[in-house]
């Protein structure tokens, strides 16, 4: 039984893409594809099992909710939590501090890691 874990996270896309002074940045590309490259080496070299890798990906962001946000002039925030048992990870909008269009309770199964 291999002791070897792995959390590897993949970010392409960043929110709000704005820096306070006006300036604008563009999302990253190539992020996801490396840590995908990284578990495939693992596996091939380690020989190290899926249930021990654990993935964290943002390729990009259902603009829907924050399209909404904007429309009525609300101020959005994007957000990204796991959860243990399973592990799993989640990317939200959250408005006014509280989840939008999400099911009830949701994020007491999310612990929020990230926040944009």
């Amino acid at each position: 039984m291999s002791y070897l874990y792995a959390l590897l996270i993949g970010i392409d896309c960043y929110l709000p893409n704005r820096l306070p002074d006006g300036a604008s940045y563009k999302s990253l590309e190539g992020c996801v594809r490396d840590i995908n490259h990284v578990e495939a080496f693992l596996k091939r070299q380690f020989n190290l099992p899926s249930k021990q890798i654990y993935k964290l990906t943002a390729s990009n962001v259902d603009g829907s909710n924050v399209l909404f946000a904007l429309t009525k002039g609300l101020s959005s925030t994007w957000c990204v939590g796991v959860a243990t048992e399973p592990i799993k990870a989640h990317a939200w909008v959250e408005i006014g501090g509280k989840p939008f269009r999400e099911v009830n309770n949701f994020q007491h199964h999310f612990r929020k890691l990230l926040a944009a």
